[in-house]
């Protein structure tokens, strides 16, 4: 009887460290998705400020060139 419930307690124990191991393998795939989408996120936002830096250029240029036209006008 004492080995029947050394035994059980024993399975127990492996059920668990199996959960938790299970709950650690589950843990690095989340953090290594994060990482993944942090430097997801920030090549986007290198990719925004360069738009935007276009967008400026562009806006000088309109500038620019409606200036050169109310000169010539």
């Amino acid at each position: 009887m004492l080995d029947e419930r050394c035994d059980a307690f024993k399975a127990g124990q492996e059920d668990r460290q199996d959960e938790i191991d299970g709950a650690e393998n589950e843990i690095a795939v989340l953090e290594g998705k994060a990482e993944a989408m942090e430097e997801t996120i920030a090549n986007q936002l290198e990719m925004i400020a360069g738009l935007r830096e276009k967008i400026s250029a562009v806006r000088a240029k309109v500038e620019e060139l409606e200036e050169l036209w109310h000169s010539t006008s």
